[in-house]
């Protein structure tokens, strides 16, 4: 068995000295100030640099984006590169004074931050989209890019070669997460909404994070133990109970990471010790399609072969009652944690998304979400607002839009009977996508997911403004 191990791994290390793309940065034209030195091109490899494709700050209509980028090592291609988007985005928060939206996008396998790539173009289509929505507010993208897309052909002179750098590039955006340089930029973006939002002439900045496949990975990498920090802080008898997000908001989509790696971030969450406050907001939601293939299949798949030499402890039960000395959830099957997405392990995933038709009864029995106004100050996701106090299960959250022939709606609803269990407050959601919203692993620019995750930041943001207006927690 460790023979054939061998020969897997000296299979895909064989192909990474043949036909790799270029280990290079791709937005190397930055904003030139005074004190630089012009006589030095920005793209020391090449002769000339097109600032139109090569730039660092990319300007739109009605927002821009700010690239900023990660070698292999998880190190900055250019420490530069991101000083010129983080000034970028103090000079757009000091001259709007409608506020300002960040979001921040961090691609996956197969992708980079070239002009033309795929991610950038949904990217740039997803940002049109909100700044529609968003009316007077000011939005601005950072788009995290790194060398997901390592091998250029997928035939010969290498059969399957781009599907074969997945593992490879599994490692590398854990290890860029790992390394130090996104978690500088994800805490960085952080700190400077916070000094934005305590200047009383700025309106409330907000601060969203998202991360697709690998770049899943690499953002779960780089955030999970704030987080595990931060609920922890929350269970302190002197705290004031509130779990703090990275920002306001991170998303997941179809995130490629091993579930084991999230077992200890939601048995803390879920601590029969750990009760949360009724404003408590969402600080991590995991949405992963229900047929995505490469996750549900493959990444299983090559699993069983990379894990060959790991142990496991055995499944949960009474070999594991006593365990644990501190106040956990019960601890849930570590093998198959070890082979399944946290996507894709029926253990972890508390949530369902569906796509429906809008009727008159889905709104009298749901928590309406409708941005012309809310039908009531719902201002928790998980809502404490049940009749008769009843905290084992949750009015599902429709996201509707309501049309002449009776409109569409996204249905937010908790599983029954899931491992964990239901508290409400829970900041963290597992969920399962209907086919109709993301169709696959790649399906990300689905019209109808952006139009839930516009849906979703705008919840998140009002709520928020809610919570100031009325004198609860705020940032």
């Amino acid at each position: 068995m460790k023979s054939l191990q061998s020969i897997f791994f000296l299979a895909c290390i064989s192909f990474l000295f043949v036909g790799c793309t270029s280990n290079l940065p791709h937005r190397t034209y930055l904003p030139v100030s005074p004190t630089d030195n012009t006589n030095r091109p920005n793209k020391w490899y090449l002769a000339s640099i097109d600032p139109k494709t090569d730039c660092t700050i990319e300007t739109n209509a009605g927002f821009n984006i700010g690239y900023v980028e990660f070698d292999d090592e998880g190190w900055f291609w250019s420490y530069r590169q991101w000083l010129a988007v983080k000034n970028e985005i103090a000079t757009e928060a000091a001259h709007d004074t409608n506020g300002l939206t960040i979001l921040v996008f961090v691609h996956g396998w197969k992708n980079n931050a070239d002009f033309d790539n795929d991610n950038v173009e949904t990217f740039r289509a997803a940002l049109t989209n909100l700044s529609i929505s968003m009316g007077n507010r000011k939005v601005f993208g950072v788009y995290a890019g790194w060398r997901g897309w390592s091998v250029k052909w997928d035939y010969f002179p290498i059969p399957f070669g781009e599907e074969l750098s997945f593992y490879n590039r599994k490692n590398a955006a854990e290890r860029i997460g790992h390394q130090g340089s996104a978690t500088q930029v994800f805490t960085e973006l952080e700190q400077m909404q916070r000094e934005f939002n305590t200047r009383t002439n700025f309106s409330r900045t907000q601060l969203v994070i998202i991360g697709h496949s690998f770049g899943g990975q690499l953002v779960f990498s780089a955030i999970s133990q704030i987080l595990i920090e931060r609920l922890v802080d929350a269970t302190n008898p002197n705290g004031d109970g509130y779990v703090r997000s990275l920002g306001d908001l991170v998303i997941l989509l179809n995130p490629a990471f091993e579930a084991s790696q999230y077992n200890n971030l939601v048995s803390l969450a879920t601590a029969p010790n750990l009760h949360y406050r009724k404003d408590q907001q969402p600080v991590l939601a995991i949405l992963t399609s229900k047929n995505d293939k490469p996750n549900s299949f493959w990444f299983p798949l090559g699993r069983h072969l990379s894990t060959l030499n790991e142990r496991t402890r055995p499944g949960r039960g009474t070999k594991e009652v006593w365990l644990f000395n501190t106040a956990k959830a019960e601890t849930q099957d570590e093998k198959t944690a070890i082979l399944k997405t946290v996507g894709h392990d029926a253990d972890y995933i508390d949530y369902d998304l569906t796509y429906t038709n809008w009727s008159q009864s889905a709104q009298e029995e749901a928590n309406n979400v409708n941005f012309t106004g809310f039908k009531k100050p719902t201002y928790s996701l998980r809502s404490t607002l049940l009749t008769n106090n009843v905290t084992t299960n949750m009015v599902p959250y429709v996201f509707s839009h309501q049309s002449g022939d009776g409109g569409y709606a996204f249905v937010l609803k908790h599983r029954t009977g899931c491992a964990y269990g239901f508290r409400p407050g829970d900041p963290i959601l597992d969920v399962a996508v209907d086919t109709k919203i993301m169709n696959g692993h790649s399906d990300i620019a689905n019209t109808n997911l952006i139009q839930f995750l516009r849906d979703f930041i705008l919840f998140n943001h009002t709520n928020n403004l809610y919570q100031a207006t009325n004198g609860m927690h705020s940032e």
